[in-house]
């Protein structure tokens, strides 16, 4: 089909990798009164490449996503897609689609109507509007359909009318403002995963915003992790989740314990003792500390392992079990040291050893997956 995504796709694939960024944010910054809702954030992608923008609600991600749009203005820096700067460029001109948490679908008008909604003001034949159309029902798997209204959808299938609306213009760069977030679970997963195929099949360059770490490591080639306006590390999933650059990031992705430690001299080392009898020389990328002083201990729930017996952190005074939850493939373990608790995730086929609630626990880790840091200061 000529002028086909499909085509134009494997043309992009062959490109995907290119030496000059498809987009480029430099030092964008945003303030609403007294709120800095973005303080010079600076990011580039690649063409064909999907990066999310992830961080928890008020973080600056969707504010970021609406200036790349066009919706909002930044107050200083630039943004450049494919070297043309968008600074001043009204948003449909941007050549850029955008797919909103609602969908914003038009109600009065058919599937098919949404679809070709944008194809209209760029003054294309009715031959390639239908064929268009007729792609974007395929491509989508939405045949069938385009007579009916958006209250006749599904949930799934208002979302697929969105984003065929959105890829049918053909738009250089695609933008998703929590698209999943209207969805169960299931089908969240679902789309999440034929999204992602697809995508990587076009070569369309995304930016999706969420604040599901699941959902980014599903989609993403490229995670921007954001906290209070800043982007504290961008990396690929695997490279953020086991190389966190801060203490938010490590918090913010996967479960992790934070419990309270105190410094003890232990030779010619320092040692941390949480609990009891839980103690463990500190790590070499361990803060420095001096004796007595107080550090949190980060440690991520899957790094834990938990035995009936002494272990080499944990040489006496267990903790009691205080919870086990199943849950599906994998089953979580609470003990409690005293007023701390830690928790315990691990897959629930691994081991035939069974934990009951009430049994004496000793916990084990390996001390160079912590990450010591200091208390947090009261205000």
């Amino acid at each position: 089909m000529a002028g086909s995504l499909y085509a134009r796709g494997s043309e992009l694939s062959t490109a995907a990798v290119t030496s000059a960024p498809e987009l480029e944010i430099a030092a964008v910054s945003k303030r609403y009164g007294s709120v800095m809702a973005l303080e010079s954030c600076s990011l580039s992608m690649n063409r064909g490449e999907i990066l999310a923008l992830l961080g928890p609600s008020g973080c600056g991600k969707s504010t970021l996503l609406n200036i790349i749009a066009g919706f909002e203005t930044s107050d200083t820096g630039s943004i450049r897609l494919r070297g043309r700067s968008l600074n001043d460029v009204v948003p449909h001109r941007r050549d850029v689609a955008m797919v909103f948490q609602n969908y914003a679908l038009f109600p009065h008008m058919t599937v098919a109507e949404n679809i070709a909604y944008g194809l209209y003001p760029r003054r294309l034949d009715a031959t390639t509007i239908r064929a268009r159309i007729d792609e974007m029902l395929a491509l989508l798997k939405l045949s069938g359909l385009e007579s009916r209204y958006p209250a006749q959808l599904s949930g799934g299938q208002r979302q697929r009318v969105a984003l065929a609306r959105a890829l049918a213009i053909q738009p250089q760069m695609l933008l998703l403002d929590e698209a999943f977030s209207a969805l169960d679970r299931n089908l969240r997963e679902e789309m999440q995963l034929e999204l992602s195929l697809l995508l990587h099949r076009l070569q369309v360059s995304t930016i999706l915003v969420t604040h599901d770490q699941r959902e980014a490591f599903a989609l993403a080639d490229r995670i921007a992790v954001m906290e209070t306006g800043r982007i504290s590390q961008i990396g690929a999933p695997r490279e953020i989740y086991e190389q966190p650059a801060s203490d938010h990031v490590l918090q913010f992705l996967g479960t992790t314990n934070s419990l309270d430690g105190i410094a003890e001299a232990a030779g010619t080392t320092m040692a941390l003792r949480i609990a009891g009898g839980l103690a463990f020389a500190c790590p070499p990328q361990a803060i420095p500390l001096r004796a007595g002083e107080r550090a949190v201990v980060y440690i991520r729930t899957e790094d834990v392992g938990i035995a009936l017996h002494p272990t080499a952190v944990h040489t006496s005074e267990p903790g009691n079990v205080s919870l086990v939850t199943f849950l599906g493939a994998q089953e979580r373990i609470v003990v409690s040291l005293g007023a701390q608790q830690v928790v315990i995730e691990r897959p629930t086929r691994s081991t035939s050893q069974q934990i009951a609630i009430g049994a004496a626990a000793f916990l084990d880790f390996d001390p160079a997956k912590c990450r010591i840091a200091a208390p947090a200061v009261s205000p």
